[in-house]
């Protein structure tokens, strides 16, 4: 996994199930070539997130957040399950989750975790008020959460989740209720609803951000004039195990932008969708925009 820690640096951290790492395991590049990282992170981690070499906050698991300073590492906890982070500034955090106890997570003997999120203000982690979800007629085992928060350049704050429920438990397929998306923006002191971009990028989180507009999920770019454009990409070839009529998924973890060139990577797979065997092959892929 590429993780951004600077406009000049990156860092490669290994994917692995142990929940420790060796230092070796991790690498930098400053543009120029890999280096070992110094003072990698002590454990898993689920999610990362940098403003320099000496700032830097990773997840976990869902409850422990820790931090580097440039000279130690500082393990805080999370007042809820927590899915997702997010950096304004150095003392200004964000993680995203659900929560399990409060308001709204009972509803007619259904237990229904809550959309939740947490600020961190440069002492401790608080728990900050989110709008609830609900359904009407109330669905078997429903869960509502945030998965994704993204902070603009500019500052701003968004955060985006579902709400969901047990599929085909105690409904009827065709009274099932939809999923609903959820989007939130940070309004000064408080959360509100965020109306989507139009089209295909409605229902697209926000991977990336550069002069011209925002990288959504899904092979999505959303212009700063509100044009959502499908981001194309290449056929793998057949030596690849893929047949020619084979319908091929590209799907990225992450979008990057390259210290050395500004150009922009992309790191996921492509999934293939064909009779016999299916093939899942690692790719990165390079953005090359038109005129």
């Amino acid at each position: 996994m590429l993780e951004e820690v600077d406009e000049e640096t990156l860092w490669l951290r290994p994917q692995t199930d142990n929940r420790y790492t060796a230092a070796k395991s991790w690498a930098q590049w400053d543009g120029a070539h890999w280096s070992a990282v110094r003072n990698p992170p002590p454990c898993r981690i689920r999610d990362f997130e940098a403003k320099s070499p000496d700032d830097i906050w990773t997840l976990d698991d869902e409850r422990i957040a820790r931090h580097w300073d440039g000279t130690h590492w500082t393990t805080t906890r999370l007042p809820h399950e927590t899915l997702d982070l997010a950096m304004v500034a150095t003392q200004d955090v964000w993680a995203v989750g659900r929560r399990s106890t409060g308001p709204g997570t009972r509803m007619s003997g259904e237990r229904y975790p809550q959309p939740a999120s947490m600020h961190w203000d440069g002492t401790a982690w608080k728990s900050v008020e989110t709008p609830q979800a609900h359904f009407d007629p109330l669905p078997s085992e429903p869960v509502a959460g945030l998965g994704s928060v993204f902070v603009l350049d500019d500052g701003e704050v968004f955060a985006y989740g579902a709400n969901n429920y047990n599929h085909g438990e105690s409904l009827t397929e065709d009274h099932e209720p939809r999923i609903e998306d959820i989007s939130l923006r940070r309004d000064g002191s408080k959360w509100v609803e965020q109306k989507p971009p139009s089209g295909e990028c409605a229902v697209r989180v926000p991977m990336g951000q550069d002069e011209e507009g925002l990288f959504l999920s899904g092979n999505r770019y959303l212009t700063d004039d509100d044009r959502c454009v499908k981001i194309k990409h290449p056929r793998l070839p057949r030596s690849t195990g893929v047949r020619k009529a084979a319908r091929q998924l590209l799907w990225l973890e992450e979008i990057r932008r390259s210290p050395d060139t500004g150009e922009w990577f992309g790191a996921g797979h492509v999934a293939t969708r064909q009779s016999g065997d299916q093939v899942f092959v690692p790719v990165v892929v390079r953005l090359k925009r038109g005129s």
